[in-house]
């Protein structure tokens, strides 16, 4: 049935995909493009991958108005609102390569890259044909410079080793000579977008004659969403023997926040909900009661589990494409809300083989449960913000208060969402 249900949802995104593939072109928003004689013009951008947008950029002044592409050639800079700033940028010949990446250019060209931080020191970004995040700067407005960090291969006592270099920490302790605090934060750098963007405020911020800036691009967000969907169960009850226990597909209702911290990578974010859900688990089993006689004992078992549940997980997204596959993976803490709904009803033979008696027992519960989930999803644009189509699974721990009793459910989840921005 999980298998079904699986395909189901697999066939479900690639229709999703296919049908927001020829509306690619709709993906525009608010923004802006700086000419070359420094006007601006506000309109809405075509909002694409990091990829396309550092070699292109389509522009229109409304939506009643047609789109006209535009090269780095062509401008000077050019943004979203809300969102990045992409300055055109010439590049110097012989561009370091790092190991698995793809050389940007041969011989000098232009490319919109994003601007991370502003200030006396700037600092960009790109990505090149291989996916690889790319790291630039410059202190004036001259060709930039790769900020780079190699990684090599090499052979220790006939083992295979990787040797790690940085000639960027080298390169900016030599730029930013002229303040002192910088120093320190060089000495152990990573080539990360949030450990560069700390360097070049702090700079920025020191340097003689320069204000306090902060970067441009990177700001920490909260997106509000609304979550919905069908979800469906097992769970496995010891009594006797182990029985397992089926909840069919029931409604799941919630509200989601999806927070972008600006020291996170722009490819991960935390993904918190509250959601609140009901499952019923029923099944019917034989067993037998009495001592020295062995008496029938039908068995029928009666698991309301309703449930708020308060999944935290960490999200990572694909950076590219106007359709993006995510995943996510964490913890979740789930609520019980009526602890009095775990029944086992039993009917026993009487003693003689004369007449039934049946007796209703309850199962103690745990008010409070934890557990592992994962989820895979898409991410498709629509309006001011997103959907999303979700595949989700989570086991918690031991249901009952007396450990294999009741152990915790497996939940299968089909949802949808929609989030607020981008």
């Amino acid at each position: 049935m999980y298998k079904q249900y699986a395909l189901r949802f697999a066939f479900l995104l690639l229709a999703m995909a296919a049908a927001h593939a020829a509306w690619a072109q709709k993906n525009f928003l608010p923004g802006y493009i700086v000419r070359p004689a420094g006007d601006t013009l506000r309109g809405e951008i075509d909002a694409r991958g990091q990829q396309r947008m550092g070699s292109l950029c389509v522009f229109r002044a409304n939506g009643r108005a047609a789109a006209s592409p535009y090269t780095p050639a062509d401008l000077k800079a050019y943004g979203v609102q809300g969102g990045g700033r992409y300055e055109t940028c010439q590049l110097p010949g012989g561009l370091t390569t790092a190991p698995g990446a793809t050389a940007l250019s041969p011989s000098p060209s232009a490319l919109f890259m994003q601007q991370l931080v502003q200030g006396k020191a700037k600092l960009y970004s790109y990505v090149d044909e291989g996916g690889n995040g790319r790291y630039f700067f410059r202190t004036t407005d001259g060709p930039v410079t790769e900020l780079v960090q190699l990684v090599q291969g090499v052979m220790a006592n006939n083992v295979l080793m990787q040797q790690v270099s940085y000639p960027f920490r080298q390169i900016l302790s030599q730029a930013f000579m002229d303040c002192l605090v910088v120093q320190p934060m060089l000495v152990k750098a990573e080539l990360k977008e949030s450990q560069l963007v700390a360097i070049f405020n702090r700079y920025n911020s020191c340097a003689p004659g320069q204000a306090s800036v902060v970067g441009t691009a990177r700001k920490s967000t909260v997106r509000l969403g609304i979550v919905v969907g069908a979800q469906n169960a097992t769970i496995v009850l010891g009594d006797g023997g182990d029985v397992t226990l089926h909840s069919s597909l029931r409604p799941v209702v919630g509200l989601g926040v999806l927070l972008h911290p600006a020291s996170f990578n722009s490819t991960l974010a935390l993904r918190i909900e509250a959601l609140y859900q009901k499952q019923l688990h029923e099944g019917e089993y034989q067993r037998t009661s009495g001592v020295a006689t062995s008496l029938s004992s039908h068995r029928h078992a009666l698991i309301a589990l309703q449930t708020g549940r308060v999944p935290v997980m960490l999200r990572y997204t694909m950076p590219h494409g106007l359709v993006r596959a995510y995943l996510q993976l964490g913890y979740e803490a789930s609520i019980l809300l009526d602890a009095h709904q775990a029944l086992v009803v039993e009917t026993n033979q009487n003693l003689g083989g004369v007449g039934t008696t049946t007796t209703t027992r309850e199962i103690e519960m745990r008010s409070l449960g934890f557990g592992a989930t994962g989820a895979l999803g898409a991410l498709v644009p629509a309006g001011p913000g997103e959907w999303q189509l979700e595949i989700r699974y989570n086991q918690l721990d031991n249901s009952s208060q007396v450990v294999g009793v009741l152990a915790g459910a497996q939940t299968i989840s089909f949802l949808i969402g929609y989030n607020l921005g981008r």
